[in-house]
């Protein structure tokens, strides 16, 4: 599982074949905690 808090800002990484901005980081937070 993704820790997004291991992730650092301006990198990008795979979820469930989608490229996300870790600017995003908050869309993120709402995904994994979906």
């Amino acid at each position: 599982m993704i820790q997004v808090n291991d992730l650092k800002p301006g990198t990008s990484f795979a979820y469930e074949n989608e490229i996300f901005s870790v600017l995003d980081i908050c869309t993120i937070k709402q995904l994994c905690v979906a």
